[in-house]
């Protein structure tokens, strides 16, 4: 599900879950524990004021999921195959990214 507002823009996956009702099955309940999606903000402020300098805007992109992963495509290290032709990364594949690349975790800070 791809949303957007002004200055945001926000892809889903698994917002809803299904759930069954007698014999229909539908989504219409907020998945609060899977859901991942990433949301771009533009002209938001990255660095308020201080006595001394101005505010700062700037654009933001927000990775959500219970699992983040940056990867490089080649010269990586590790270095992973993500361009499986069927699916880009197999199940096989994803659990030795998840097993041996570093995670994102807590929001580690890459530099400023």
């Amino acid at each position: 599900m791809l949303t957007s507002k002004l200055l945001t823009i926000v892809l889903f996956l698994s917002k809803y879950v299904k759930i069954t009702m007698l014999l229909f099955t539908i989504n219409i309940k907020f998945n609060a524990k899977t859901q991942g999606f990433i949301q771009i903000k533009n002209d938001v402020i990255v660095k308020p004021p201080t006595d001394t300098e101005e505010v700062k805007y700037g654009s933001v992109i927000n990775h959500v999921a219970n699992k983040i992963n940056l990867i490089t495509l080649a010269d990586g290290s590790p270095n992973f195959n993500v361009l499986n032709q069927d699916n880009l990364i197999s199940d096989d594949e994803l659990a030795l990214i998840l097993k041996d690349a570093h995670q994102l975790p807590f929001g580690d800070v890459f530099g400023v």
